[in-house]
């Protein structure tokens, strides 16, 4: 927002809004599996996803892993209150680094990133979503447009971004072209806003009632006891409403091992 603090006849606000992305190369795969194009086809053709339920997510949860995981972490509030037990800390650090680590990225890897020129861009909108990609694919990046659709293209953002790009997929769903088509575009919502979305939940679930502030099981008391000023709002801001949230955990798993 660029303010125009004393304004003259015909000045006014104005609202600059544009696009900045970033390259990053995905490491430790196989390109050839983890990014066909024709694979990803193949399994919509069947329509395999009508076969995935809440029944088949449970199943594909290893929960003995899970609870070990967990009661590491409970172990860890504990050791990190009590001075006297701080010498575990790297037991369990090393716990779940190791035996308990499911995918756990190389030591020392650094992934390599390119910081790609801003645009003016709207991605706000799905028009606009258009014309970044082809910006960054076509214009900063220099690819051939037939090699393109060869591959898949993972393009990470928030809620919005992703459902732009799916409406722009659907739009041009018959397009006979390659690259047109957009079909080599996969949007993942990143892990951040994926993150902030799941705070919302939590706080609008276990916020309680208006009166809820003399009720010390909802978040709206811890709020008023921790003398924070996290809002009950959509979307509320990301790192204090975090902080509400794992201050109350370490809280309650503190008292049940009092």
């Amino acid at each position: 927002m660029l303010r125009v603090w004393d304004p003259e006849l015909g000045q006014k606000d104005i609202m600059d809004s544009g696009t900045a992305a970033t390259f990053i190369e995905v490491e430790d795969c196989n390109p050839e599996k983890a990014f066909d194009v024709a694979a990803l086809h193949a399994a919509r053709a069947k329509q395999r996803r009508k076969e995935l339920d809440v029944h088949v997510l449970y199943g594909q949860i290893d929960w003995t892993s899970l609870r070990n995981i967990m009661a590491v972490h409970v172990l860890s509030f504990l050791v990190q209150d009590v001075p006297s037990l701080s010498h575990l800390q790297k037991t369990l650090t090393d716990y779940l680094r190791n035996t308990l680590s499911i995918h756990r990225m190389r030591q020392d890897r650094k992934t390599t990133v390119y910081p790609l020129a801003t645009s003016d861009h709207d991605e706000g909108s799905t028009a606009g979503n258009k014309k970044v990609l082809d910006d960054l694919m076509l214009g900063q990046l220099n690819l051939n447009p037939d090699e393109i659709p060869k591959m898949l293209t993972i393009v990470g953002g928030d809620q919005s971004t992703v459902e732009k790009i799916r409406t722009l997929k659907r739009f041009l769903d018959g397009c006979p072209h390659g690259y047109t088509s957009y079909s080599w575009v996969l949007p993942l919502i990143q892990l951040w806003h994926m993150g902030w979305a799941d705070l919302e939940r939590i706080l609008s679930t276990h916020w309680g009632a208006a009166q809820s502030i003399s009720d010390c099981s909802t978040f709206a008391f811890m709020n008023e006891k921790l003398g924070r000023k996290v809002k009950n709002i959509k979307r509320p801001d990301f790192y204090p409403a975090q902080g509400l949230v794992f201050d109350t955990l370490q809280a309650e798993v503190l008292d049940c091992w009092w």
